[in-house]
């Protein structure tokens, strides 16, 4: 008897122990607030959290799929939608207490999504999918972006100007909300290799996949001002619409080489408060939208989303059940999860 109480012990032990890990090395990819209390993060194998008091406390909403969420958008406080990989789209019409999947025909991993108002949304990519609503969500069809490159991020600053970005150095640009979508070259003002210059690592790899190719999200504050990040630390912020890009250097780099951080998303509240986020705790803050400076968190986890609700109020979600809030514009963050 003593026997069998010890390995039931034991299992229970390694059950505990596993069901914690798996918990704890979750990725949380995507997060979005409709206001100050009420948000929803989206990750591994359909993970999707919600909370109705700032994040102060995570609720676990039950969904259909088990397969990655990659981002999550509302365009009302009763309708949004979450995305992820083989093509999976959640919808809800009563502010996320029930989540429905919607019928998407092919197999590619979706990556963001992004509603301009109640009606019109996009979500995009791989293999240079772009997908359009005009119901909300309901019902999703695919538009042309000639390009076969895996895209990343998207943004719209109304129904008929956005812009979406990936793989390749991939920048579109639309003026007729996805009716057609013409190719940004990103042909920039200062030279990358004057401001990578120095980066042993990133020479190395330039032949293996320039870095320039992999840009990984796209912001704008107005048809003017915007910015785009990509791996090994590479930004780029534009004041003609897209028409030409310059090269910022946020800073930061790691390793005996110096290797530049990957940088993840970057989110801006209006065209000078906002935050960037990469690999490595990276979190670097801005308060003009041209001068970067690193905060300290004190974590190591990769950190891959960045929502503002307002000039003060801010979400960071990343690996490791990681979640973290702004209450003075990112001057300070806090660990919620």
């Amino acid at each position: 008897m003593r026997r069998r109480n010890f390995v039931a012990i034991v299992l229970t032990g390694i059950l505990l122990a596993w069901a914690n890990h798996h918990a704890f090395a979750v990725e949380l990819k995507g997060v979005y607030f409709i206001d100050q209390n009420h948000g929803w993060a989206v990750g591994d194998g359909g993970t999707l959290l919600k909370t109705t008091d700032g994040g102060a406390e995570w609720e676990e909403v039950e969904t259909e799929v088990e397969y990655d969420l990659n981002s999550v958008h509302f365009s009302s406080s009763q309708i949004g939608c979450a995305v992820g990989d083989l093509g999976t789209i959640l919808h809800t019409t009563d502010g996320g207490q029930s989540w429905h999947l919607r019928e998407i025909r092919g197999y590619n991993n979706l990556k963001d999504m992004y509603y301009a108002d109640e009606k019109h949304g996009w979500v995009v990519g791989d293999n240079g999918l772009i997908l359009a609503t005009e119901d909300s969500g309901e019902t999703w069809k695919p538009q042309k972006s000639d390009t076969p490159n895996n895209l990343t991020g998207a943004h719209f600053i109304n129904l008929e100007e956005g812009w979406v970005v990936g793989l390749r150095g991939t920048i579109l640009h639309t003026t007729n909300g996805g009716k057609t979508w013409e190719t940004q070259p990103l042909s920039f003002q200062e030279s990358t290799a004057s401001v990578l210059s120095g980066s042993r690592n990133y020479r190395t790899r330039r032949t293996k996949g320039n870095p320039i190719q992999s840009l990984t999200s796209v912001h704008f504050a107005d048809a003017k001002q915007g910015w785009v990040t990509g791996l090994f630390g590479l930004l780029f912020t534009t004041n003609d619409g897209g028409k030409t890009w310059t090269t910022q250097d946020v800073g930061l780099r790691v390793g005996r080489w110096g290797k530049r951080v990957s940088l993840k998303d970057v989110h801006l509240h209006g065209t000078e408060q906002g935050c960037i986020v990469g690999e490595g705790g990276t979190l670097v803050h801005t308060n003009d939208g041209k001068k970067w400076y690193p905060r300290n968190l004190q974590i190591s986890s990769r950190l891959n989303r960045v929502f503002f609700i307002d000039h003060q109020h801010g979400w960071v979600v990343g690996d490791n059940f990681t979640i973290l809030r702004t209450t003075d514009g990112g001057n300070t963050w806090h660990i919620q999860m």
